[in-house]
């Protein structure tokens, strides 16, 4: 396997330099195998009368031809995506009752008797739910197309008719947008990422830029390890003034690892 990390490779921490080397030891043989990439995103979300800040760690696994996600996307679950074939799995774990709980103290003081009433059916923590859809179509809640356009989408870009949805925002809202999207000059194999993304409405706005701003080749990919996505609000064909979201994503750290398993759908429920 060929490891370089190209020359705009700055600021990268020394032990995670020593990490990439350690992985060009792999031989040839090891061609197949994944490797796992953890990625520090930090996000502001903006808008005219707020601005909301999160920073969270992402993981993704790569294999040749399938690819893993998961991370803290949504605040009170943990979200997972398996690339199977030509469609997309999808898990998703509740790890808190938050929303519950915050929607019963809302309608409890909105009443005034401070008695608890159920007020609807929410998860419970511990619950997971899972769904498949063809890879074709968006997924995700928040940040996960960032990481997926960042790492996963070399071949999906290069199919047919496709199309590259908003990275960042739920995914019913991902789809309708024109794109002009600029490949590594150095991808030999023609399966890395794109270097560079511009997203338009139908009267031509942009909506979206993506940027690589370094990166390095690991398993034959062009990957970064510094990327930038700045996504303003659309209303119809406008961007609306003052709605702004800015991700940063770096690289963290690289290492071999098995491909992950399946969630067994029999302990699952389906949404």
């Amino acid at each position: 396997m060929n490891l370089a990390c190209t020359s705009q490779l700055k600021g990268f921490t020394l032990g995670c330099i020593s990490l990439l080397l350690c992985l060009a030891a792999i031989g040839p043989a090891s061609a197949a195998d994944h490797v796992e990439i953890r990625i520090r995103l930090q996000t502001t979300w903006a808008s005219p009368t707020v601005t909301n800040e999160y920073e969270g760690t992402a993981i993704c696994v790569l294999g040749t031809n399938d690819w893993y996600i998961s991370g803290e996307f949504l605040k009170n679950a943990r979200v997972e995506y398996w690339l199977t074939g030509t469609n997309v799995l999808e898990r998703k774990m509740i790890t808190s009752n938050m929303y519950g709980q915050r929607a019963k103290d809302f309608i409890s003081e909105t009443l005034g008797d401070g008695k608890r009433r159920v007020v609807g059916s929410y998860p419970a923590k511990g619950e997971s739910y899972t769904k498949v859809r063809p890879w074709i179509e968006p997924f995700g809640y928040g940040t996960e197309r960032a990481v997926w356009l960042g790492f996963c989408s070399g071949t999906f870009l290069r199919i047919p008719n496709r199309q590259v949805p908003l990275p960042l925002g739920h995914s019913s809202e991902a789809r309708g947008f024109e794109d002009e999207t600029v490949y590594h000059d150095d991808d030999k194999f023609h399966v890395s990422p794109p270097k560079s993304v511009v997203l338009l409405s139908t009267n031509k706005a942009v909506v979206c830029r993506y940027e690589v701003v370094t990166s390095t080749n690991i398993f034959g990919r062009i990957l970064p390890t510094e990327f930038r996505v700045v996504q303003y609000g659309i209303t119809g064909n406008q961007t609306i003034a003052g709605s702004k979201s800015t991700l940063v994503g770096k690289l963290e750290s690289v290492r071999p690892c098995q491909r992950p398993s399946l969630p067994d759908k029999k302990s699952s429920g389906s949404e």
